[in-house]
């Protein structure tokens, strides 16, 4: 189960959502970034979290354990994780209930 963000960063991230939903053209970066609060395995982690966007798209950065993974939507608008070749080729072994967990957190926050 996923619990909520918390609402100052539940509020940021809901008003990035929104300007990149709204925007027609192009959306803008947030290259401060925030952290995404994921409920897992009976904990909350606070992972950092970068909006990044490419012409009429945008996708989020989600660092987990050093590694970068970028959440966009797929053609049924559900969020899939997509891990660079690097990164596997590390064997860097993720869960993909935590994937799982996060796509769900990042769905949550934007209902």
């Amino acid at each position: 189960m996923v619990r909520p963000p918390g609402a100052g960063t539940r509020q940021l991230f809901v008003n990035i959502c929104r300007l990149v939903k709204h925007n027609s053209i192009y959306c803008t970066t947030m290259s401060e970034g925030f952290e995404l609060p994921v409920f897992f395995h009976d904990k909350e982690l606070n992972l950092p979290t970068r909006l990044l966007s490419s012409g009429y798209s945008y996708k989020l950065e989600v660092e987990v354990e050093h590694t970068k993974i970028l959440f966009e939507h797929d053609e049924e608008k559900h969020w899939r994780a997509l891990i660079g070749l690097e990164e596997l080729n590390a064997n860097k072994k993720i869960s993909v209930e935590l994937l799982q967990a996060i796509a769900l957190s990042i769905e949550k926050t934007l209902q």
